[in-house]
């Protein structure tokens, strides 16, 4: 069976708080030495975009996670997909102390 899916435009990178944006920032420019194609900011957030070649990866610091949460996911391509998320989530949180399960 062929994919549904042809390509993709960008991919959405959400840091939850500015010095995560920051690091991700200096990897997607110096260390992967993406070229920058935007850049704008928001009430909530600076964001930019990083050219790959055949893809975009937009990043801002407006990601969804927030206190008092330990574990987020969003979506999921499929049950199994969204399954693995959580059950991964919990199992780290069992091992740090954060789940009793």
């Amino acid at each position: 069976m062929s994919s549904l899916i042809k390509g993709t435009h960008h991919v959405s990178v959400k840091a939850p708080d500015m010095a995560t944006y920051e690091k991700a920032l200096d990897f997607y420019g110096n260390v992967l030495g993406l070229k920058v194609i935007r850049t704008w900011d928001t009430d909530s957030s600076p964001y930019i975009m990083f050219d790959t070649g055949n893809n975009i990866i937009e990043l801002s610091a407006d990601g969804p996670m927030r206190e008092p949460y330990n574990v987020y996911l969003q979506g999921g391509l499929t049950y199994s997909h969204a399954r693995l998320g959580v059950l991964s989530s919990l199992s780290r949180m069992k091992v740090e102390g954060l789940a009793n399960i």
